[in-house]
C-alpha cells in the first residue's frame, strides 16, 4: 500500500471515529451548535441541534437546544421562503421542529416558553399548520390552542385543555 493510501485510510478511519464518538455525546454537539449560531452559520447550528434531538432525544442538551433550534428554523425559514420555496426549511424542517414540540406535551402544563420560541416571531399560516398538524396527533389534539398575531406575525401562544 502506498503512503499517500494509508495516509487517506487513517485520515477516514479517525474521522469515522471522531464522528461516531460525538454521535455518542450530546454536549460537543451542543456547544458546535452554538459557536456555529453565534458566527451566523444557521444551516450547521441547526444541524448540530437536530442531531441532538435525533439521537438523545430525552436528554437535557435535547431540552436545551429546542429553542436554539428555532431561532436557526425561524432565519433560514424567513432567508429562504420566497427565493427558494421548497428548500428543507420551509418543506421538512418545520414538520421536524412540529414533533420536537410535540414532545414537551407530555403533562398537563402547557410548554409556553418552547412554544413562543417556536412560533414567537413567525407568520400566523406558520402556527396555523402547526393546529393543523395537532388535530392528528393524540397529545396535542386535547389543548385548544390560540395565537395572537400582530399584522400576521405571532405574538404569543397559549393553551387550554
Amino acid at each position: 500500500m502506498s503512503v499517500r493510501l494509508t495516509r487517506l485510510l487513517c485520515v477516514a478511519l479517525v474521522a469515522a471515529l471522531g464522528c461516531a464518538v460525538l454521535a455518542g455525546r450530546p454536549a460537543p454537539l451542543l456547544e458546535q451548535g452554538r459557536d456555529a449560531l453565534a458566527r451566523g452559520e444557521y444551516a450547521t447550528a441547526y444541524d448540530r441541534f437536530a442531531e441532538i434531538r435525533s439521537h438523545h432525544p430525552e436528554s437535557a442538551e435535547a431540552r436545551e437546544a429546542f429553542p436554539l433550534a428555532a431561532l436557526a428554523l425561524r432565519r433560514l425559514w424567513f432567508a429562504h421562503r420566497f427565493k427558494e420555496p421548497s428548500a428543507r426549511w420551509l418543506a421538512s424542517e418545520p414538520a421536524f421542529m412540529y414533533a420536537w414540540l410535540e414532545s414537551f406535551f407530555q403533562g398537563d402544563v402547557f410548554p409556553h416558553s418552547e412554544a413562543a420560541a417556536l412560533f414567537r416571531g413567525m407568520p400566523h399560516g406558520f402556527f396555523a399548520d402547526f393546529v393543523q398538524y395537532s388535530k392528528s396527533r393524540p397529545g396535542l389534539a386535547r389543548w385548544k390552542l390560540r395565537a395572537t398575531d400582530d399584522n400576521g406575525i405571532v405574538e404569543t401562544v397559549s393553551a387550554e385543555r
